[in-house]
């Protein structure tokens, strides 16, 4: 049997994506990089990873959002503009960091095995350094529940779609971690990639500016969950369908994602044809939707706010 050959970390047969996953790991401390590499998740082993928590989170946001609101009712909005500019900032930075380690993990697999296999193979799951990547992702849902607080400090509107969008996102990173989804690294990528420029806009927002491109947010985001309808619904036929090809998840993951980020298609689709296409809409009204449009959070804020303009224009 002829022995393999072991590719050096400068290979040229090693692909950009490869050479830069390597180089991540020799970065760090050796125990560091064993860490991540051998990172294996189930619900109670890690921190912020069992069952209670994010009941208990679900409940102390919906607690504190209550509690925010009737704590500023009689008060000045607190304008926060270092602390939200070092918020967004730290997540868009976040989120690009994790978004090209995610890159580089998945991208070998997929020029390699195809799109089957990185969808649904179990490897896709199985592999420590993902593994801690979609944990990742699950705490950084916690904490951009405090995009909702500081709206809240600021006395800025929070309704019924801005808060479904929190929880249930929240919800949905941990159950397909739960469920050792093998397809979830998608829509994972997809979001951090929007993620990048939406919390990079709201920090350009946070001391003063704006960014021409701010309107395409909610194109971006349209396309996202697009994207994420197609691996999802890919994922469901063949974790249903008998034979060989099946893919690695589970039913509760099944139904919640397919779901939830229906929901959230029809919800940014019915935002968008409200705000761009309807005849009779201002193009004061637009602009103004297009900074709120940047995500789920403000799209709620503003959808409610053009209708009950349009009402007492009729009346």
């Amino acid at each position: 049997m002829t022995e393999k050959k072991k590719v050096g970390l400068f290979d040229t047969e090693k692909s950009l994506a490869m050479l830069l996953d390597d180089l991540f790991l020799a970065a760090l401390p050796r125990a560091w990089s064993t860490y991540l590499v051998n990172f294996q998740y189930s619900p109670g082993s890690v921190p912020l990873s069992s069952l209670p928590v994010p009941i208990i989170v679900t409940f102390a946001f919906l607690v504190a959002l209550g509690l925010g609101k009737a704590f500023m009712r009689d008060r000045q909005p607190f304008e926060l503009k270092w602390l939200l500019a070092g918020h967004n900032l730290l997540l868009s930075v976040v989120s690009g960091v994790s978004l090209l380690l995610l890159h580089c993990r998945v991208w070998p697999r997929l020029m390699e095995h195809g799109w089957h296999y990185v969808l649904c193979d179990w490897e896709m799951y199985n592999d420590g350094l993902l593994q801690f990547l979609y944990y990742v992702n699950m705490l950084l849902k916690y904490y951009e529940l405090l995009d909702t607080l500081f709206l809240v400090l600021r006395k800025k509107e929070t309704n019924k779609l801005h808060i479904y969008h929190h929880i249930a996102t929240m919800w949905l990173a941990w159950i397909q971690l739960y469920d050792t989804t093998s397809m979830q690294w998608l829509p994972i990528w997809i979001n951090l990639l929007v993620h990048v420029f939406m919390y990079y806009y709201y920090f350009v927002c946070a001391l003063g500016s704006t960014v021409w491109w701010k309107r395409y947010l909610t194109t971006m985001q349209i396309i996202q969950f697009v994207l994420d309808l197609v691996a999802c619904y890919y994922a469901t036929y063949f974790f249903y369908s008998a034979g060989t090809r099946v893919c690695r998840t589970g039913n509760i993951a099944v139904i919640s994602g397919d779901f939830v980020i229906t929901s959230y298609l029809f919800l940014f689709i019915h935002l968008y044809v409200y705000l761009y296409l309807l005849s009779g809409g201002n193009r004061k009204r637009r602009e103004k939707g297009a900074d709120a449009a940047a995500s789920s959070d403000a799209a709620g804020k503003q959808l409610a706010n053009a209708q009950q303009k349009q009402t007492k224009k009729k009346q």
